[in-house]
């Protein structure tokens, strides 16, 4: 695996990568280039108020409102949130894309592949199944393994092949997998405190990071992608992500590309 030469990776993420002590955290950014074709989180909720025949979601409404306290509020009065996300991310026509691709292949061999995801789409399971003749095991949430020492990848906020009422979209459901029921943030421990993490496919504001910073320990060594001269992406630096940066205007497909390499499959 190469990364694009305009984007400059520390020594410390190539290192664990090689020694098999990275983790790689993969958000909605990596589903949104074709043929994934998926919405970010804010457009994912202006749909489901769509197809729910109410207004788009606004985040300047309600006090600059969350799409998963929208989701949440719109659950409350009755809409089936987690059906129409499933039936949203869950389309024949949406299959990997080269980025889901070229994130397997960063690993020297199925057994050693390391990829937590907050999508709930299977892109990054199919791209393994397509790459290796044995794929990595995979997980859907809350069923995840320890993680401390786990090997595969890991859905830590529900899949659409598993169970709806698995999925975390919604205000309570992000509030029971961090808060009341921390099996989220129990994960999220262990992972940050026993590997160096990447981020890949998320945003500055995103509000997954959010919750994902209820499980960061100040001890990590954590890494991310943000576009070149965000500004705002300060609040990474409050949360101990070190940030690299790719060309602004570009999207996440092309922060990497892939050429010929040796790997070797189990």
């Amino acid at each position: 695996m190469w990364f694009t030469d305009a984007v400059e990776v520390p020594d410390e993420v190539v290192d664990a990568l090689t020694n098999g002590r990275l983790v790689v955290f993969v958000g909605a950014g990596a589903s949104v280039a074709p043929p994934s074709s998926l919405p970010l989180f804010d457009a994912l909720a202006s749909h489901v108020a769509e197809q729910a025949h109410r207004p788009s979601y606004d985040p300047t409404a309600y006090g600059g409102e969350t799409p998963d306290a929208f989701l949440g509020r719109l659950e409350q009065e009755g809409v089936a949130v987690p059906r129409l996300v499933h039936e949203r991310l869950s389309r024949t026509d949406s299959m990997p894309c080269t980025l889901h691709r070229a994130i397997v292949r960063m690993f020297a061999s199925a057994n050693r592949i390391r990829i937590v995801t907050t999508n709930f789409d299977p892109h990054l399971s199919t791209a393994a199944a397509d790459e290796y003749p044995e794929p990595p095991q995979s997980y859907c949430a809350p069923a995840i393994p320890l993680g401390d020492d786990f090997t595969g990848i890991v859905n830590l906020h529900g899949c659409v092949d598993g169970r709806l009422q698995d999925l975390v979209v919604t205000s309570k459901d992000f509030g029971h997998a961090y808060l009341t029921n921390p099996w989220a943030a129990g994960f999220l421990r262990d992972v940050f405190t026993n590997y160096v993490t990447l981020f890949v496919g998320y945003s500055h504001n995103d509000v997954v990071m959010k919750y994902l910073a209820l499980g960061l320990q100040p001890s990590s060594r954590r890494f991310g992608f943000l576009p070149e001269g965000d500004a705002t992406g300060e609040m990474w630096d409050q949360l101990g992500i070190h940030r690299i940066d790719y060309p602004a205007g570009s999207d996440h497909g092309e922060l990497t590309e892939t050429r010929s390499e040796e790997h070797t499959s189990e």
